[in-house]
């Protein structure tokens, strides 16, 4: 059976069934490897009311541009309700994780909202 990606491994503690079986998308990038303005396509998601809602209760973020529609489509800025903008970011996460899987924390420090998510 095949690899994929670049350098496809496997743990020496994994079941030696499992072992045989290529890690999906194992690509493993650097950041020197990135030109600036490269993009990639990952896969979709949309976030619903209720997942949103559902992250605003376990964070305890109950602000009312996230929390509150009646306060947010009244007197909020942007006339409805956001989506919290960490919960944007944890999504994200979530979908490059599926295009690199042995990459994590790029740019957490230069984290930036720059426009609301509905």
């Amino acid at each position: 059976m095949s690899t994929i990606g670049v350098s496809s491994t496997h743990p020496k503690t994994m079941p030696a069934e499992h072992a045989d079986i290529p890690v999906w998308n194992s690509e493993n990038w650097f950041y020197e490897d990135w030109p600036v303005g490269q993009k990639i396509r990952s896969l979709r998601r949309t976030i619903s009311e209720g997942e949103s809602m559902a992250f605003n209760a376990l964070v305890t973020d109950m602000h009312p541009y996230v929390a509150d529609d009646i306060f947010a489509t009244t007197e909020g800025q942007f006339g409805r309700r956001l989506v919290a903008g960490a919960f944007v970011f944890s999504a994200g996460l979530g979908l490059v994780a599926t295009n690199c899987v042995n990459a994590f924390s790029y740019g957490y420090d230069k984290l930036r909202f720059i426009k609301p998510t509905f």
